[in-house]
Protein backbone atom coordinates (compact mmCIF):
# COMPACT_ATOMS: atom_id res chain seq x y z
CA UNK A 1 0.00 0.00 0.00
CA UNK A 2 1.81 3.08 -0.84
CA UNK A 3 1.79 6.11 1.27
CA UNK A 4 -1.20 8.21 -0.30
CA UNK A 5 -3.63 5.14 0.09
CA UNK A 6 -2.36 5.38 3.69
CA UNK A 7 -3.01 9.24 3.81
CA UNK A 8 -6.78 8.97 2.32
CA UNK A 9 -7.38 5.73 5.33
CA UNK A 10 -6.06 7.84 7.93
CA UNK A 11 -8.24 11.37 7.10
CA UNK A 12 -11.22 9.13 6.23
CA UNK A 13 -11.12 7.66 9.79
CA UNK A 14 -10.49 10.75 11.92
CA UNK A 15 -12.24 12.48 13.65
CA UNK A 16 -12.75 15.56 11.21
CA UNK A 17 -14.81 13.14 9.49
CA UNK A 18 -16.92 11.86 12.42
CA UNK A 19 -18.48 15.50 12.54
CA UNK A 20 -20.13 14.31 9.36
CA UNK A 21 -22.17 11.59 11.63
CA UNK A 22 -26.09 12.39 12.12
CA UNK A 23 -27.18 15.69 13.77
CA UNK A 24 -28.14 14.93 17.22
CA UNK A 25 -31.16 17.38 18.26
CA UNK A 26 -31.64 19.20 21.27
CA UNK A 27 -35.33 19.80 21.28
CA UNK A 28 -36.90 16.39 22.93
CA UNK A 29 -39.20 16.05 24.95
CA UNK A 30 -37.83 13.28 27.70
CA UNK A 31 -34.90 16.09 28.66
CA UNK A 32 -33.58 17.47 31.60
CA UNK A 33 -31.62 19.94 32.42
CA UNK A 34 -30.25 20.51 36.39
CA UNK A 35 -30.04 23.48 37.90
CA UNK A 36 -28.82 25.27 41.50
CA UNK A 37 -29.92 28.92 42.08
CA UNK A 38 -27.11 30.74 44.30
CA UNK A 39 -28.54 33.41 46.73
CA UNK A 40 -25.81 35.82 44.92
CA UNK A 41 -23.04 35.66 42.40
CA UNK A 42 -20.23 36.84 45.39
CA UNK A 43 -19.74 33.66 46.64
CA UNK A 44 -21.21 29.74 46.40
CA UNK A 45 -24.47 30.00 48.32
CA UNK A 46 -27.25 27.98 46.77
CA UNK A 47 -30.62 28.26 47.94
CA UNK A 48 -32.73 26.36 45.47
CA UNK A 49 -32.90 23.88 42.60
CA UNK A 50 -35.37 23.61 39.61
CA UNK A 51 -34.98 21.87 36.19
CA UNK A 52 -35.54 22.68 32.61
CA UNK A 53 -37.50 20.29 30.75
CA UNK A 54 -40.03 20.41 26.90
CA UNK A 55 -44.06 18.94 27.95
CA UNK A 56 -46.10 19.41 24.83
CA UNK A 57 -46.08 21.33 21.71
CA UNK A 58 -48.00 24.59 20.05
CA UNK A 59 -47.95 26.56 16.95
CA UNK A 60 -46.99 29.97 17.05
CA UNK A 61 -47.20 32.23 13.63
CA UNK A 62 -47.29 29.22 12.04
CA UNK A 63 -44.50 27.48 13.53
CA UNK A 64 -44.21 24.32 15.31
CA UNK A 65 -42.95 24.74 18.89
CA UNK A 66 -42.09 23.04 22.19
CA UNK A 67 -43.34 24.26 25.52
CA UNK A 68 -40.10 24.98 28.05
CA UNK A 69 -41.19 24.36 31.59
CA UNK A 70 -39.21 25.24 35.21
CA UNK A 71 -39.78 22.90 37.48
CA UNK A 72 -39.09 23.48 40.96
CA UNK A 73 -36.46 21.07 42.98
CA UNK A 74 -37.35 19.82 46.90
CA UNK A 75 -34.54 20.05 48.32
CA UNK A 76 -33.23 21.49 52.14
CA UNK A 77 -30.36 23.26 53.97
CA UNK A 78 -27.71 21.28 55.27
CA UNK A 79 -27.53 21.39 59.05
CA UNK A 80 -23.92 22.50 59.36
CA UNK A 81 -23.90 25.83 57.83
CA UNK A 82 -20.28 25.37 57.22
CA UNK A 83 -20.84 22.85 54.65
CA UNK A 84 -21.03 23.92 51.08
CA UNK A 85 -23.17 23.82 49.40
CA UNK A 86 -25.57 24.43 52.20
CA UNK A 87 -28.50 23.64 49.70
CA UNK A 88 -29.15 20.42 48.27
CA UNK A 89 -31.58 18.45 46.31
CA UNK A 90 -33.76 15.77 47.38
CA UNK A 91 -33.36 12.73 45.97
CA UNK A 92 -34.82 11.67 43.81
CA UNK A 93 -35.46 14.47 42.17
CA UNK A 94 -38.91 15.62 43.40
CA UNK A 95 -40.93 18.25 40.92
CA UNK A 96 -43.30 20.38 43.33
CA UNK A 97 -44.40 23.17 40.57
CA UNK A 98 -43.85 23.87 37.10
CA UNK A 99 -44.12 27.26 34.97
CA UNK A 100 -43.99 27.98 31.73
CA UNK A 101 -41.19 29.91 30.59
CA UNK A 102 -40.80 29.91 26.95
CA UNK A 103 -41.62 28.20 23.68
CA UNK A 104 -38.38 26.68 21.17
CA UNK A 105 -37.93 25.67 17.88
CA UNK A 106 -35.34 23.50 16.54
CA UNK A 107 -33.93 23.73 12.62
CA UNK A 108 -32.78 19.93 12.33
CA UNK A 109 -31.69 20.32 8.63
CA UNK A 110 -29.46 23.71 9.36
CA UNK A 111 -28.85 22.86 12.65
CA UNK A 112 -29.92 25.75 14.79
CA UNK A 113 -32.45 26.38 17.83
CA UNK A 114 -34.65 28.98 18.08
CA UNK A 115 -36.09 30.44 21.82
CA UNK A 116 -39.43 32.57 21.99
CA UNK A 117 -39.64 33.77 25.52
CA UNK A 118 -42.81 33.98 27.21
CA UNK A 119 -40.94 37.12 29.48
CA UNK A 120 -37.83 38.14 30.11
CA UNK A 121 -37.05 36.51 33.54
CA UNK A 122 -33.40 36.49 33.66
CA UNK A 123 -32.61 33.36 31.16
CA UNK A 124 -33.02 35.09 28.06
CA UNK A 125 -31.34 37.36 25.47
CA UNK A 126 -34.62 39.10 24.13
CA UNK A 127 -38.35 39.07 24.49
CA UNK A 128 -38.94 38.26 20.85
CA UNK A 129 -37.14 35.03 19.13
CA UNK A 130 -34.02 34.43 18.66
CA UNK A 131 -30.88 32.42 17.93
CA UNK A 132 -29.87 30.25 20.76
CA UNK A 133 -27.62 27.93 19.66
CA UNK A 134 -26.36 27.43 15.54
CA UNK A 135 -24.22 24.05 15.41
CA UNK A 136 -23.88 24.83 11.64
CA UNK A 137 -21.20 26.97 13.43
CA UNK A 138 -17.68 26.53 11.41
CA UNK A 139 -14.00 27.23 12.84
CA UNK A 140 -13.06 30.66 13.33
CA UNK A 141 -17.05 31.94 13.41
CA UNK A 142 -17.95 34.49 16.06
CA UNK A 143 -20.60 33.14 18.23
CA UNK A 144 -24.10 34.72 17.63
CA UNK A 145 -25.24 37.92 20.00
CA UNK A 146 -27.09 35.88 21.89
CA UNK A 147 -24.30 33.34 23.20
CA UNK A 148 -21.49 35.92 22.80
CA UNK A 149 -23.03 38.21 25.82
CA UNK A 150 -23.71 34.75 27.74
CA UNK A 151 -20.05 33.59 28.16
CA UNK A 152 -19.14 36.98 29.08
CA UNK A 153 -17.17 37.54 26.00
CA UNK A 154 -18.35 41.11 25.40
CA UNK A 155 -16.29 41.77 28.71
CA UNK A 156 -12.87 42.22 28.34
CA UNK A 157 -10.51 42.71 24.99
CA UNK A 158 -7.34 40.96 25.81
CA UNK A 159 -8.50 37.82 24.61
CA UNK A 160 -10.15 36.42 21.54
CA UNK A 161 -13.28 35.22 23.15
CA UNK A 162 -16.80 33.95 21.61
CA UNK A 163 -14.70 32.55 18.41
CA UNK A 164 -15.36 28.81 17.11
CA UNK A 165 -11.59 27.41 18.40
CA UNK A 166 -12.42 23.76 17.12
CA UNK A 167 -15.02 21.14 16.50
CA UNK A 168 -14.72 17.47 17.56
CA UNK A 169 -16.93 14.93 18.53
CA UNK A 170 -16.66 14.40 22.24
CA UNK A 171 -18.08 11.77 24.36
CA UNK A 172 -20.53 13.84 26.59
CA UNK A 173 -23.65 12.41 28.65
CA UNK A 174 -23.73 9.05 27.39
CA UNK A 175 -23.29 9.83 23.57
CA UNK A 176 -20.48 11.11 21.24
CA UNK A 177 -21.54 14.39 20.45
CA UNK A 178 -20.21 16.97 17.73
CA UNK A 179 -19.23 19.40 20.18
CA UNK A 180 -18.07 23.33 19.17
CA UNK A 181 -14.95 24.87 21.58
CA UNK A 182 -14.92 28.49 21.92
CA UNK A 183 -13.53 30.51 25.28
CA UNK A 184 -15.16 33.04 27.64
CA UNK A 185 -15.27 33.57 30.94
CA UNK A 186 -16.95 31.53 33.24
CA UNK A 187 -18.18 32.55 37.23
CA UNK A 188 -16.44 30.30 39.75
CA UNK A 189 -17.67 30.29 43.00
CA UNK A 190 -18.50 34.17 41.90
CA UNK A 191 -14.80 34.76 40.46
CA UNK A 192 -15.16 35.28 36.69
CA UNK A 193 -12.32 32.84 34.96
CA UNK A 194 -11.26 32.48 31.44
CA UNK A 195 -11.93 28.84 30.58
CA UNK A 196 -12.24 26.31 27.10
CA UNK A 197 -16.35 26.23 27.04
CA UNK A 198 -18.20 23.17 25.18
CA UNK A 199 -21.12 23.67 23.19
CA UNK A 200 -22.51 19.60 23.20
CA UNK A 201 -24.73 18.45 20.59
CA UNK A 202 -28.70 17.77 22.13
CA UNK A 203 -27.77 19.52 25.36
CA UNK A 204 -25.88 22.98 25.08
CA UNK A 205 -23.11 24.41 26.31
CA UNK A 206 -21.34 22.59 29.84
CA UNK A 207 -21.30 25.59 32.05
CA UNK A 208 -24.55 27.07 31.66
CA UNK A 209 -26.72 24.06 29.67
CA UNK A 210 -30.05 24.87 27.67
CA UNK A 211 -29.92 28.47 29.15
CA UNK A 212 -28.10 30.77 30.68
CA UNK A 213 -28.94 32.48 33.79
CA UNK A 214 -27.16 34.68 36.59
CA UNK A 215 -26.95 32.89 39.41
CA UNK A 216 -28.00 29.63 38.28
CA UNK A 217 -25.31 27.00 37.91
CA UNK A 218 -25.80 23.70 35.82
CA UNK A 219 -25.71 20.83 38.10
CA UNK A 220 -26.87 17.97 35.96
CA UNK A 221 -28.94 16.38 32.79
CA UNK A 222 -30.67 13.19 31.67
CA UNK A 223 -32.38 12.04 28.59
CA UNK A 224 -35.05 9.08 29.00
CA UNK A 225 -38.12 8.49 31.32
CA UNK A 226 -38.85 10.65 34.38
CA UNK A 227 -37.81 7.62 36.45
CA UNK A 228 -35.04 6.64 34.18
CA UNK A 229 -33.80 10.20 35.25
CA UNK A 230 -34.17 9.68 39.29
CA UNK A 231 -36.93 12.30 38.94
CA UNK A 232 -40.78 12.22 40.60
CA UNK A 233 -43.58 14.38 40.95
CA UNK A 234 -44.48 15.71 44.06
CA UNK A 235 -48.19 15.14 45.00
CA UNK A 236 -50.61 17.75 43.61
CA UNK A 237 -47.21 19.21 42.03
CA UNK A 238 -47.81 19.21 38.41
CA UNK A 239 -51.09 18.39 37.31
CA UNK A 240 -51.33 18.33 33.07
CA UNK A 241 -55.07 17.91 33.24
CA UNK A 242 -55.77 20.32 35.80
CA UNK A 243 -58.96 21.72 34.35
CA UNK A 244 -59.13 25.59 33.55
CA UNK A 245 -62.20 26.94 31.86
CA UNK A 246 -62.55 30.11 29.97
CA UNK A 247 -65.33 31.38 28.87
CA UNK A 248 -66.92 32.80 26.39
CA UNK A 249 -63.39 32.52 24.47
CA UNK A 250 -63.39 33.64 21.64
CA UNK A 251 -64.63 36.89 23.32
CA UNK A 252 -65.01 40.47 22.90
CA UNK A 253 -62.84 41.47 25.39
CA UNK A 254 -64.43 40.22 28.85
CA UNK A 255 -63.47 36.76 29.92
CA UNK A 256 -64.34 34.60 32.95
CA UNK A 257 -61.88 32.06 34.52
CA UNK A 258 -62.86 29.10 36.51
CA UNK A 259 -59.77 26.90 38.02
CA UNK A 260 -61.23 23.38 39.84
CA UNK A 261 -60.36 24.19 43.80
CA UNK A 262 -58.23 26.71 43.24
CA UNK A 263 -58.24 30.61 44.35
CA UNK A 264 -56.78 32.98 41.55
CA UNK A 265 -54.31 35.54 42.98
CA UNK A 266 -53.20 37.09 39.57
CA UNK A 267 -53.97 36.89 35.90
CA UNK A 268 -50.90 38.13 33.32
CA UNK A 269 -51.67 38.59 29.93
CA UNK A 270 -49.02 38.65 27.18
CA UNK A 271 -48.60 39.22 23.31
CA UNK A 272 -47.39 36.37 21.18
CA UNK A 273 -44.49 37.98 21.42
CA UNK A 274 -44.17 38.06 24.91
CA UNK A 275 -44.92 41.34 26.13
CA UNK A 276 -47.00 42.30 29.03
CA UNK A 277 -49.86 43.70 28.06
CA UNK A 278 -51.64 43.89 31.01
CA UNK A 279 -52.20 42.33 34.83
CA UNK A 280 -55.25 41.22 37.27
CA UNK A 281 -55.25 40.71 40.63
CA UNK A 282 -57.49 38.77 42.89
CA UNK A 283 -59.88 38.23 39.54
CA UNK A 284 -61.48 35.71 37.85
CA UNK A 285 -62.89 37.98 35.66
CA UNK A 286 -60.13 39.90 32.93
CA UNK A 287 -61.60 42.61 30.36
CA UNK A 288 -59.48 43.16 27.39
CA UNK A 289 -61.89 44.86 25.21
CA UNK A 290 -59.44 48.18 24.48
CA UNK A 291 -56.59 45.06 22.98
CA UNK A 292 -56.28 44.50 19.45
CA UNK A 293 -57.56 41.43 18.21
CA UNK A 294 -55.40 38.61 18.11
CA UNK A 295 -54.62 35.80 20.63
CA UNK A 296 -53.05 36.48 23.88
CA UNK A 297 -51.48 34.25 26.59
CA UNK A 298 -52.82 33.89 29.95
CA UNK A 299 -50.24 33.00 32.89
CA UNK A 300 -52.67 32.06 36.06
CA UNK A 301 -51.19 32.18 39.15
CA UNK A 302 -52.82 30.76 42.13
CA UNK A 303 -52.64 31.27 46.13
CA UNK A 304 -50.64 28.19 45.78
CA UNK A 305 -48.30 29.72 43.75
CA UNK A 306 -49.22 27.07 40.55
CA UNK A 307 -48.67 29.06 37.24
CA UNK A 308 -50.82 27.47 34.63
CA UNK A 309 -50.80 28.84 31.28
CA UNK A 310 -53.96 29.46 28.79
CA UNK A 311 -54.30 30.84 25.10
CA UNK A 312 -57.46 33.08 24.57
CA UNK A 313 -58.94 34.71 21.54
CA UNK A 314 -59.80 38.43 21.48
CA UNK A 315 -61.95 39.36 18.42
CA UNK A 316 -63.54 42.49 16.93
Amino acid sequence: MNLKNVLIIALFFSPLNQLLAQYIPMVEEGKFWIYQQQENEDFWTPISGFAITFLGDTIINSLSYKKVYQLNLKGEHCSDVTQYPCWDFDIPYQAESKQLISFIREDTINRQVYNLPISNNGFFCDFEEYLMMDFSSSIGDTLNDCVYESIGADNTSMYSLGVVDSINVVEAFDKPRNTIFTTGVYLVIGLPAISELYFHEGVGINTYGLFYRSRSVFYDFCEGEMDQCNLILSQNSIDKNKQINIFPNPSKGIFHISLEEEKIELIKVYSLLGELKSEFQNSNDIDISDFPKGVYFLEIITKNNERLINKILKEN
